[in-house]
């Protein structure tokens, strides 16, 4: 994984974010602030040759302009987008390359047998709590 600095162009906005770049999918991911406390990643594919390097201060700093609506790095200079957007396109980005997605619906499996018979027992002793308080208030009338 590669840090990058992202800028998203959205319409005739552009926002300024950091994200990682991994070379092997030609994908990068920024976190998106959608509340206070919340961040929910995106993914826009990308092209090698649209990364751009900067060296300041002896470092070499790297960034990349990437389209909002098209989900795709784009070159500097470029002034048309493009009016389709594909949905398919970015619907995969997000959720199908998501590996924390794809590994909780292999993790799924059924409630143990010992938790089930715990938690049935439990529902019972509470009902009979419940069971002897009405009984109890009945009494003392």
């Amino acid at each position: 994984m590669v840090k990058l600095k992202v800028f998203v162009k959205d319409g005739h906005r552009i926002e300024e974010y950091k994200g990682k770049y991994d070379p092997d999918d030609q994908i990068i991911e920024i976190k998106k602030k959608t509340g206070l406390f919340t961040r929910e990643p995106e993914r826009f594919q990308v092209n090698p040759n649209h990364i751009y390097h900067e060296i300041k201060r002896g470092k070499i700093k790297s960034f990349i302009y990437v389209n909002r609506r098209t989900r795709k790095s784009v070159p500097i200079g470029k002034e048309n987008d493009p009016p389709n957007v594909d949905q398919r396109l970015r619907i995969e980005l997000n959720n199908l390359t998501d590996t924390k997605f794809i590994n909780t619906i292999k993790a799924r499996k059924k409630i143990d047998k010992w938790n089930l018979i715990i938690y049935m027992f439990s529902g019972y002793g509470i009902i009979r709590f419940f069971e002897w308080m009405i009984f109890y208030i009945m009494q003392a009338r």
